[in-house]
Parts: structure tokens; C-alpha cells; sequence
């Protein structure tokens, strides 16, 4: 499941986590982020979600760098 989310850190520690309809903090205290959940059950370990949200990230760095790429190339 992919959502936006409003998060604030602490260092590397979530503070506050808001969904976008959801705020329960003020606005300035949290930044927007596109966040993915992948469910750990019995049957799929932790490393293997890990390994999962990994392929999927670079998935999308290589369509990013492909559209950017095209809209370079179309000199806008």
C-alpha cells in the first residue's frame, strides 16, 4: 500500500505520524513523504519485505530518470 504521509522525525526516530486527511499535529511540524507498507506475516520475514520495498524503490528511480531523461531531451 502506497500512501502520502505528514511525518516528523527526531534524527532517525518518527515523532508523529499523520495520514493526509488525518492531521493530528500542526502543519509546519511535519514534512509530506510518500510512504509504502508492506505487511510482515509469518510466511514473509522481515528481510524479505525489506527486499521488496528495495526493488520496488529502484523500480521508480528508473522511471523517474527515464521521464526526466525524455523531458530533457524535448528541451521544454
Amino acid at each position: 500500500m502506497i500512501k502520502k504521509m505528514w511525518v516528523k522525525f527526531n534524527g532517525m526516530d518518527v515523532v508523529c505520524m499523520c495520514e493526509d486527511y488525518n492531521r493530528k499535529c500542526k502543519k509546519k511540524e511535519c514534512n509530506p513523504y510518500v510512504v509504502k507498507f508492506v505487511e510482515i506475516t509469518k510466511e514473509r520475514k522481515e528481510e524479505e519485505a525489506y527486499l521488496e520495498l528495495d526493488r520496488s524503490a529502484k523500480k521508480f528511480k528508473q522511471e523517474i530518470t527515464k521521464t526526466l531523461s525524455k523531458m530533457k531531451d524535448l528541451k521544454l
